[in-house]
């Protein structure tokens, strides 16, 4: 995991789940932010990214790519799933402690959601988010597309406002 820039005084950070075994590891411990980018050949990994995101304690979810609504219904699974096991030992499922989860259609407006508009909170108090992890799931990578927003949007840019926009892989910037 490497820090790419800094927006909204939030340090933006990217591993590429593919390339690094040991994302997971580095992940902050609470109190952040996943931007995930998944596309079709991407499904099978969705399941664990949510499981070792939410054991993390990930403040708010911000999925795009392809498979961004499909990768925030996983994240909505793996809640569900883990406050109907806190029934059943007798602990109470805490609704207010779940993250906050959306799902972009559009990459760029994703990104600048989750970098300026995402305040998360729990029980009506605003969290401390200094931090946004972009998790990319794809094997094509994003991480150049992801500098040139954050240049784009530290100059006053703003976001597309197209109803879809895919990310511009990697391999397009050689």
């Amino acid at each position: 995991m490497e820090i790419i820039g800094t927006l909204n005084s939030r340090q933006i950070y990217y591993c590429k789940v593919r390339a690094d075994e040991n994302w997971f590891e580095e992940l902050p411990v609470k109190n952040w932010i996943a931007f995930t980018i998944a596309n079709n050949n991407d499904n099978s990994l969705i399941q664990d990214i949510a499981v070792k995101c939410l054991s993390k304690e990930v403040s708010s979810v911000c999925c795009a790519g392809q498979l961004a609504s499909i990768t925030e219904d996983f994240f909505v699974d793996e809640i569900v799933q883990n406050n109907i096991q806190k029934e059943q030992l007798g602990e109470s499922g805490d609704e207010d402690s779940s993250p906050m989860l959306t799902f972009h259609s559009n990459f760029s407006e994703g990104f600048w959601f989750a970098a300026f508009s995402l305040y998360p909170s729990i029980c009506d108090r605003y969290l401390d988010i200094d931090k946004i992890i972009c998790i990319d799931i794809t094997n094509e990578g994003v991480k150049k597309h992801l500098i040139n927003l954050i240049k784009e949007f530290e100059s006053g840019g703003s976001p597309s406002d197209t109803e879809i926009e895919e990310p511009v892989y990697d391999s397009f910037f050689s």
